[in-house]
């Protein structure tokens, strides 16, 4: 038992950290009266604290009700830009929005359809940009030309 063999008082908060540089975690842990556990491998814990998903992804399943790590099943579809990105767009299949007004466009090329629409909105921002560039160089030669007949006339 964890408690006896290193002399913890029975109740005391133990917790596990993978790597070495998280010294800001481990004392605050400390600080708050925790002990760390040097057995990275152990089962003895209430906290497990890793970089990688890897290191706790076959905790998850045995995860008692006491015990906590710093990753979520599947916390890709919230944390990578791709997953983030697809979650948002299926928003509008529950509720009544406008993706596109609510987050910036974003694409994931690796899917065929998300390229196609990249693509479009490529083609359609460029001409959309051209078309206002002549539009605005178009303005200010018939202002200047308007201007210059309306002294004439005078």
């Amino acid at each position: 038992d964890f408690y006896k063999r290193y002399n913890v008082k029975p109740g005391t908060k133990i917790f596990v950290i993978l790597g070495k540089c998280y010294s800001n975690v481990r004392e605050a842990l400390v600080k708050r009266g925790w002990v760390e556990n040097p057995v990275k491998q152990s089962r003895c814990w209430h906290f497990k604290w890793t970089l990688k998903l890897e290191d706790v992804e076959d905790c998850f399943d045995m995860l008692r009700e006491d015990q906590i790590v710093n990753h979520y099943r599947r916390s890709y579809e919230l944390i990578s830009k791709h997953g983030l990105s697809r979650n948002m767009r299926a928003l509008s299949t529950f509720e009544d929005v406008d993706i596109d007004e609510l987050v910036p466009r974003s694409y994931y090329i690796y899917d065929i359809d998300q390229f196609r629409e990249f693509l479009n909105d490529y083609v359609l921002s460029t001409a959309r940009t051209s078309l206002m560039e002549w539009t605005t160089r178009t303005e200010s030669t018939s202002a200047v030309g308007m201007r210059a007949a309306q002294m004439g006339l005078q």
